[in-house]
């Protein structure tokens, strides 16, 4: 069972924090609510992840996945890159929900520039609601190595942004700014690892707008998210992320480089009005049919006197106008961004004015016209005239009360999201492939290659746009040798009863016209649609999925009613070969809690002399919340899983409904096993200590655990409104025809005021605690102590001792992890480990760990002592030193033990104060350990310990190459499969950048206004000049957001005459301004790609994200050994090498040639032995080996045992051997599985042939 160590925050429940909220990108947002496994039981969610491929650096493990989550599908969401739900993870983000409409960071008017530390006023409420400041802090949440930190920004004296926890957390969090702009994240771990996160996705053209537009947010722009750019694990080399194009400004031709997914959340109001209101209807189509009568009848008049096409362009103005009445009277279908009203009326009518007083201009000097002229049919058509003006009139003038009206809100943005083309490690890199569909940009394809672009496996991805229905996995000629396929629940069946569906009052699917078909999909197939039904593996087994609808406990009642979404109902696993089923069902006997203080669809707003309201066709979700929403804010308190016939697992979590505590909601409380006959056959308990007070017997209060942290909060309300700038905008309408002046009197001064109380829109924001995992105990029952699966028996009073119990201590209130674990046995006795980790330690005590707090490398153990009863048994200190002294890498250096000869009692006291409790001189040294370092990692190579000695060697790719039991062990071995021509590309590739780079600095600074030559200036603006320029701008891009395709299009431009033509220019520019002449140094350079002989076919553009990568390719094959076993004798392996070699010997007398003797049993194998006896030579201090011909030499003690592996580039195994001279010879297919093993002398050991399972 995992152990999870949650912490505190403490959050008032109060008024709406539904509508008001924007979060990231479904990719970043899928990312932060993300978990690794398969069902998560407080919320009902199922959770799917398929392992892509992975890299390495050093000890640090990077997986690249795709991750699904069965959350359902609302039906305004759009599919994102992979379709509903999926999710490309590849190790972190940083994401951010905007409250209050309002970035943080914006200048002034953001959180942390406008802060509130008083008690907020009613002009304080008013300014929030009305878009003038920030109520609310943003909320960002760090994504890394599987780990997610939650916090919001403050800014200091300094006006430095900093990061503050909501939970307590070791976790180093720095801002990276730029004026009051977030650039990015750094972020640091316990262990030392550094997450840089400085690709940045952008929410754009933001609207968002309930029932008045004069307080809407209105395209609106900031950062929701910053994607991971580099990792620097500790003591390893960097991996970095290359992305397709930065995301800044995006101009519309570069839009192809990203990601764009609009976010639409629309919703209708009925706004019933407590006293009702006037409106200016604009109802012409009611006047239409007699306008349009008079005005043919004015036209067939003047017919004769060609003036019938001024009749026609009057009746064109008037379509016009028709338009826009219809446009204020049906505002249900308007957009967001067009939709300006107040109180749900229309707001600004200066466009019906312009378009009226237009149209009636232009009848009423045709119908003038026509008076003038004075003869009968003119006289007649200016009366039709006079009719159809007077028709716009009284349209124009007409008043009416309206008591009820239906308008549009709700929310819409667009996200900006920039797109991973490469992720690379000094072994590996992964490349990701796109294809456009619209401004999405599915994700096709996933490649991991080794430096140079070797394809090791791949993954074809099969995305419609909707849902990701396959994944192929290729082998490295992109032959398919296995697949993964995905379906869906569908209701809309191509038949004329197919169910209409639409959304329901929660946003997700629902048959809204009932069907006569026998067939119809019932309500928890519906609601499932686009949710993931079934999964059919690589062995041709299946995992059948499926959901049922969520369901809420009503407030004040322990029944249940439908809630948005799904949760898990049963997993169907069906094996490949002998189709055998195994069911889980899952069971939720008590209903979900829901995080929100209630949701309605109304809305009342008091005034002081009536009360508006508002009826939404959505439900709104009331509460301050942010995070921990577990399943659409729903977390269910108990969960049953029934493994027919094997029994049933029941879970106990901490629900909403208990405390208002967020950060707790879905911890786990119990877990219960039953027999298949219902009987409890055993529970585990978990206590948690925290700094709140909760009547429960799973809490244990702490005050120490408390939060620390609190900010004053203001949610603004959608109903105030602001008279200052709303009473000359209405006195702006006044005209003729229309009262503008009356319209604000009547329909808005009395809503000025409305009755909300300052304390549903103020909170307290409390936070910086923590909850910990207390106790542990575990019990085992025997038979007939229950009959049946109850929520009850978690809470039954138990007769019987805990057959185990672990107890966990947290002596240090700068840490998050146990510092003292405790476990009664069942003798009675009190076994207990003392901790004592990096962070638990006092300064000064050692520079090492010192030098580690700097680096927040705070997790490693300094200090563990094993305790009996609270006497020491033993206590172990672990060293930690420079691994050498030219280097800053801080490693285990070594380990020493104290063991009492007498009893001794163990004192905390002095645990912290001193690296050696008991003096140093007390403890015996049991392990000691040497290391290789270079610029980028450091790696150990010795182990002399008590219980083992051991040495180890890595070839240039850090692999183990060989694990030897013994001290003095060492390797070397030739990079196998790598062509001398990739060295000389990636030379030439660096010999590029430079010389591309020294030129793009000064051509930048180059001021071509100031040069005083006309033939120069004319090259300069040619198209043959800016070609030139254009590539060497691109080719410097290229190893941070490439662009192959624009590369390689003006790479095929530029020729031998281009290039003759920029020489022979650039020479006669640089005699005239000798301060330029650096600059024809480039030519060098284009020559170099273009017209050498011997580079210029080069694939530069394909390695050129090499320029700024640090390889471990290089290889030394020799070696210098220093470790000499009392023995003096060695054994020498030479793969693939001559019957001869020679040794250099360093002893007191100098440095003598020594030629060992040749194992004849080795004379004919592909494994070459020597024998080697240094016994002749004095004080011997080094023996160096350098073969002149092989691929891998190991050098060994006589005697020891070990294992040597020589790779191939790809990472598979090409030879292994031991000590006894066997050599196994692997051959791979093209998918990198093993199907033949030769030894030594080509003999064939075994050959493996496989099924090839294609699921169709």
């Amino acid at each position: 069972m995992k152990k999870v160590i949650y912490l505190l925050f403490l959050l008032l429940i109060t008024l709406d924090g539904w509508a008001q909220d924007f979060k990231p990108g479904e990719q970043a947002k899928n990312l932060a609510e993300h978990k690794n496994v398969m069902v998560d039981y407080s919320t009902g969610l199922f959770h799917y992840t398929v392992p892509v491929c992975g890299l390495k650096s050093g000890n640090y493990e990077l997986p690249i996945s795709l991750d699904y989550i069965g959350k359902g599908v609302k039906c305004y969401e759009d599919p994102g890159m992979l379709g509903y739900n999926w999710t490309l993870n590849t190790g972190g983000i940083v994401t951010r929900t905007v409250r209050g409409g309002i970035a943080d960071e914006t200048w002034k008017s953001g959180y942390i520039w406008s802060e509130i530390k008083t008690i907020p006023s009613d002009e304080d409420c008013r300014d929030v609601s009305l878009r003038k400041r920030d109520g609310e802090s943003d909320i960002f949440t760090a994504i890394f190595n599987g780990k997610k930190v939650t916090f919001v920004i403050r800014a200091d004296k300094n006006r430095e942004i900093y990061a503050e926890p909501l939970e307590y957390t070791n976790v180093r969090i720095k801002c990276e700014m730029n004026a009051s702009a977030i650039e990015g994240w750094t972020i640091t771990d316990e262990n030392g690892d550094c997450y840089i996160y400085r690709q940045k996705e952008l929410s754009m053209n933001v609207c968002r707008e309930n029932v008045s537009t004069a307080n809407r947010i209105l395209n609106s722009e900031f950062t929701s998210s910053w994607y991971l750019t580099k990792i620097i694990p500790y003591n390893s080399a960097p991996i970095d992320f290359i992305y397709r194009q930065n995301i800044e400004r995006i101009d519309p031709i570069e839009k192809k480089k990203v990601n764009i997914s609009h976010v639409r959340e629309l919703f209708n109001m009925t706004y019933c009005y407590g006293s009702p209101v006037k409106e200016y209807p604009f109802d012409f189509g009611r006047y239409s049919g007699q306008f349009t009568v008079d005005m043919q009848r004015a036209s067939a008049y003047l017919q004769e006197y060609s003036l019938d096409i001024q009749v026609e362009d009057a009746m064109r103005q008037a379509d016009r106008f028709m338009k826009y009445g219809e446009w204020s009277s049906s505002p249900i279908g308007i957009p967001l961004e067009q939709n300006f009203r107040v109180i749900g009326l229309l707001g600004s009518i200066a466009n019906a004015r312009e378009a009226s007083e237009s149209l009636v201009r232009t009848i009423q000097s045709l119908e003038d016209y026509c008076r003038r002229l004075g003869t009968y049919k003119p006289l007649m058509a200016a009366s039709c005239l006079f009719n159809a003006r007077q028709a716009v009139v009284r349209c124009m003038t007409e008043v009416s009360d309206v008591y009820e009206k239906e308008i549009k809100g709700g929310s819409s943005y667009d996200v900006y999201s920039p797109l991973l083309t490469m992720i690379v490690s000094s072994d590996r890199l992964v490349e990701f492939k796109y294809r456009d569909v619209g401004d999405t940009k599915l994700l096709t394809s996933i490649t991991q290659c080794d430096w140079y672009k070797n394809p090791i496996s791949a993954v074809s991805i099969d995305c419609y746009g909707t849902t990701l229905n396959k994944l192929s996995f290729l082998d490295k000629d992109n032959v398919e040798t296995s697949n993964i396929l995905f379906s869906y629940y569908d209701s809309s069946r191509p038949s004329p009863t197919t169910p209409n569906l639409g959304p329901d009052i929660w946003g997700y699917y629902q048959t809204v016209s009932k069907s006569d078909d026998p067939e119809k999909p019932d309500d928890d197939i519906v609601i499932s649609q686009y949710s993931l039904k079934n999964i059919t593996l690589q062995s041709g087994g299946e995992i059948a999925i499926g959901y049922e609808k969520n369901k809420v406990r009503t407030p004040n009642s322990n029944l249940s009613a439908d809630y948005g979404g799904i949760r898990i109902k049963s997993l169907v696993f069906t094996e490949g070969v002998s189709s055998r089923k195994d069911t889980i069902l899952y069971s939720y006997p008590k209903p979900g809690e829901t995080v929100y203080g209630f949701f309605t669809q109304s809305e009342y707003i008091e005034y002081p002399k009536f009360t508006d309201v508002i009826f939404y066709d959505r439900m709104l979700l009331k509460g301050h919340l942010f995070q921990s929403l577990g399943n659409n804010g729903l977390f269910y308190p108990y969960v049953a899983e029934t493994m027919q016939g094997k029994g049933t697992n029941a879970y106990l979590y901490h629900s909403p409904g208990d405390c208002n505590s967020l950060m707790i909601n879905g911890l786990l409380l119990g877990r219960a096993i039953y027999d298949t006959h219902g009987e409890l056959r055993q529970m585990t308990k978990y206590i948690y200590e925290t700094g709140e007070a909760y009547d429960s017997e799973y809490f244990i209060r702490n005050v120490k655990f408390g939060n620390d942290h609190s900010l004053l909060q203001i949610q603004g309300s959608d109903y105030y409104l602001d008279g200052e700038s709303l009473e000359p905008f209405y006195k702006l309408q006044n005209n003729q025809y229309i009262d503008g002046s009356g319209l604000y009197e009547y329909n808005i001064k009395p809503r000025l005021n409305p009755i909300i109380p300052l304390s549903t829109m103020i909170y307290e924001q409390s936070y910086g605690g923590k909850t910990v995992l207390k106790e542990e105990l575990e019990y085992k029952f025997a038979q007939n102590r229950t009959n049946s699966v109850d929520y009850n028996d978690f809470f039954m009073t138990l007769v019987e001792n805990p057959f185990s119990k672990t107890e966990y201590y947290y002596d240090n209130i700068r840490s998050i992890v146990p510092n003292r674990i405790e476990k009664s046995g069942s003798d009675g006795n009190v076994y207990a480990t003392i901790y004592k980790h990096v962070v638990d330690m006092n300064d000064g005590i050692d520079p090492a760990i010192d030098k580690m707090k700097q680096e927040n490398r705070l997790s490693p153990v300094i200090k563990q002592t094993t305790l009996s009863n609270n006497q020491v048994l033993s206590e172990i200190v672990y060293q930690y030193a420079k691994a050498k002294p030219d280097t800053c890498f801080i490693v285990l250096s070594e380990q020493l033990m104290y063991v009492p000869d007498s009893p001794v009692i163990y004192l905390e006291d002095v645990g912290n104060e001193q690296l050696f409790t008991y003096g140093k001189d007390n403890y015996s040294r049991i392990a000691s350990y040497k290391y290789i370092c270079n610029n980028n990692f450091c790696l150990p190579i010795e182990e002399d310990a008590q219980t083992q000695k051991k040495s180890y060697a890595y070839d240039s790719n850090d692999h183990l190459s060989l694990n030897c039991n013994g001290l003095g062990g060492y390797a070397a071995n030739k990079c196998r499969y790598i062509g001398e021509n990739l060295y000389n590309v990636e030379h030439a590739v660096k010999q590029l950048y430079e010389g591309f780079k020294a030129f793009d600095d000064i051509y930048n600074a180059l001021d071509i206004y100031s040069i005083n030559n006309e033939e120069f200036t004319r090259y300069y603006n040619s198209k043959n000049h800016k070609t030139i320029i254009e590539f060497i701008k691109v080719f410097l891009e290229l190893s941070i957001c490439p662009d192959l395709d624009y590369a390689m299009k003006l790479e095929a431009e530029i020729n031998e005459d281009l290039i003759m033509e920029f020489e022979r220019q650039y020479l006669a520019f640089t005699k005239a301004y000798p301060q330029y002449r650096n600059l024809l140094k480039v030519c060098t350079m284009l020559e170099l790609a273009f017209t050498n002989p011997g580079t210029a076919g080069m694939p530069f553009i394909k390695y050129a994200y090499l320029a700024n990568g640090t390889t471990n390719s290089k290889y030394v094959f020799s070696i210098h050994a220093t470790t000499i076993p009392d023995s003096k004798r060695f054994r020498i392996y030479v793969l693939e090498g001559s019957d001869r070699i020679s040794c250099q010997v360093t002893h007191v007398g100098g440095k003598t040639e020594y030629i060992p003797s040749v194992n004849l049993n080795s004379s004919s194998s592909r494994l070459k032995v020597f024998d080697v006896d240094l016994n002749t030579y004095q004080n011997v201090t080094a023996i160096d080996v350098a073969p002149s011909s092989g691929e891998y030499i190991a050098l060994v003690s006589i005697g020891a045992s070990f294992e040597a592996k020589y790779y191939n580039s790809d990472g598979t195994v090409y030879a292994k051997f031991d000590q006894s001279g066997k050599v196994e010879f692997y051959t791979y297919d093209r998918a990198g599985r093993v199907i033949q093993i030769k030894d030594q002398y080509e003999n064939i050991l075994k050959e493996y042939e496989y099924n090839q399972i294609i699921n169709q």
